[in-house]
């Protein structure tokens, strides 16, 4: 499993970690968190945190990788549990590398995956909803998603669909 997030309580990372460890009581897993901004007590909390779950858990803190998605190939699927967000652009980035995802509802770009992939977003944090999410991801696999989720993020998000819609828009206001 794989977050890439700075680490605020915002981003809700002791969830990633909570939910990793419930998982870890049925099987070995390995959770890496890609970092690079921090609060010192929150890191702090969540390396207590991973200290105490289960022995068939382990948490990587990975600090200041500048390029996290070059590793994307060895995570079966992502979490993104932030209370609140914008536009996570970190889900684009999983999308654009084929990388099937757990997201919490919040952002503009979780409307339309919500749309297509409804098993890629949670509306709440009850930890059911979660794991029934990820049995459906898994129980499907990375390979079923990898290609489709590419496509459904060059639809929408590629520089190619954004050239697109701008000329649109020039174009209906030059006449």
């Amino acid at each position: 499993i794989v977050v890439v997030s700075n680490l605020r309580r915002l981003k809700n990372i002791e969830f990633a970690i909570k939910l990793a460890n419930y998982i870890a009581k049925r099987k070995k897993i390995t959770l890496d968190i890609y970092y690079a901004h921090f609060e010192k007590r929150y890191l702090e909390e969540l390396l207590g945190l991973s200290k105490t779950s289960d022995i068939q858990l382990e948490v990587n803190f990975i600090k200041g990788e500048k390029e996290p998605q070059l590793f994307y190939h060895k995570y079966d699927f992502a979490l993104h549990p932030s209370i609140c967000e914008s536009g996570p652009l970190t889900i684009l980035e999983y999308m654009a590398h084929g990388l099937p995802f757990i997201s919490y509802n919040t952002g503009q770009s979780i409307a339309l995956v919500k749309e297509e992939y409804p098993e890629f977003i949670a509306t709440t944090f009850n930890m059911e909803e979660w794991i029934r999410n990820l049995e459906m991801i898994l129980g499907r696999g990375r390979l079923y998603y990898n290609i489709q989720i590419r496509d459904f993020f060059k639809q929408h998000y590629s520089l190619d669909y954004y050239y697109t819609e701008c000329r649109k828009i020039y174009i209906e206001n030059l006449t």
